[in-house]
């Protein structure tokens, strides 16, 4: 039987990440132990680290694969004994393989017109160790990072940061705010290699920017009056109205432009019907905007009711009805009150 390693894609000329494994068994399902699997290439290019294998005490054996030199299906014949099966895997050309986009904030797959969105994958910044940001985080944003492209039905998305920590590689992105709902190609390129996948654009998709606090709980990331951040030393005072940062609501009311920032004078008002929710509890708010200075993120100060239950880790989300009247909920985060 397989075990694992079916079903890998990697770029021309480099190894597969798993080595592909097969399990033999007897008729009483008790593992074969000293038989000899051949393994084949009977599609497509690859090495493998050995053409035969002999199974371990646990019935298994192994081989290595790397991808040769042409793109395409490549399928491993493995025989023992009576038994055959094979392995499908894959060589691609030189380029990052997408694996999802999602929202920036929750992480939840999709992406809305002026969001943030991040995009993971792999062989896109396979030597990049940490993160390298376009402008600190304060726009506008490049369109090329670390000569890297990405565009969205045609459109280019400006890049906010490229990063590889602990082997996962993502690309941090404001979705053009010219698209329209609906489903879309986004295409990524490094140098001459390329990589596409098919997305769907979501018209609101909203999503609470979150922090880790001193407890290592995430929390959301909340502005008090004062000017200090929300932490667990520093909890919101019940009645006061603080500022909370999102992504993911859609279009204003005077259409925003890609890689263009909020505007000071408010006039940048998130389009959507919005609705904060505090201890589960609907409160009042002012009216959300694209936050003044920043490109892709939005902000809404809300009041935490004096009634309202306090404590650690509190409820908190908010949600958005976009123009197909749909309501979306953001991810369940939490605040700390006194």
């Amino acid at each position: 039987m397989k075990l694992s390693g079916d079903t890998q894609a990697t770029v021309i000329g480099r190894p597969f990440a798993q080595p592909i494994v097969v399990q033999l068994f007897d008729a009483a399902g008790r593992p074969i132990s000293g038989a000899t699997v051949t393994f084949a290439v009977t599609n497509g290019t690859a090495v493998l680290s050995a053409n035969s294998a002999v199974t371990n005490a646990n019935g298994q054996a192994q081989v290595s694969v790397t991808a040769g030199s042409t793109a395409g299906p490549i399928t491993i014949s493995v025989n023992a004994i009576t038994r055959a099966v094979s392995f499908s895997l894959s060589a691609v050309p030189p380029g990052p393989i997408i694996s999802r986009v999602s929202n920036a904030g929750s992480f939840v797959d999709g992406l809305v017109p002026c969001g943030l969105a991040t995009i993971f994958g792999t062989n896109i910044a396979p030597n990049l160790n940490g993160s390298v940001t376009g402008n600190s985080f304060v726009g506008p944003y490049p369109t090329r990072l670390l000569n890297i492209q990405v565009d969205i039905a045609g459109r280019p998305a400006p890049i906010v940061s490229v990063s590889r920590i602990n082997n996962e590689e993502q690309v941090t992105i404001q979705a053009p705010c010219e698209l329209t709902a609906g489903p879309a190609t986004l295409r990524m390129t490094i140098g001459e290699g390329s990589g596409t996948v098919a997305v769907r654009v979501l018209p609101v998709q909203p999503a609470v920017f979150e922090t880790t606090d001193s407890a290592n709980r995430k929390v959301a990331v909340i502005v008090r009056p004062n000017g200090t951040y929300m932490t667990l030393e520093n909890p919101i005072v019940r009645g006061e109205r603080v500022i909370g940062f999102f992504t993911g609501l859609g279009q204003t009311t005077i259409p925003s432009a890609t890689n263009n920032p909020g505007a000071f004078n408010n006039s940048s008002q998130v389009a959507a019907q919005i609705v904060v929710g505090v201890n589960n509890e609907g409160v009042d708010f002012a009216p959300a905007i694209m936050a003044p200075g920043l490109v892709g993120i939005y902000i809404i100060p809300f009041d935490v009711p004096e009634a309202t239950t306090p404590g650690t880790y509190r409820p908190f989300s908010i949600g958005a009805i976009g123009p197909d009247t749909v309501y979306v909920p953001s991810n369940a985060s939490a605040i700390h009150i006194r």
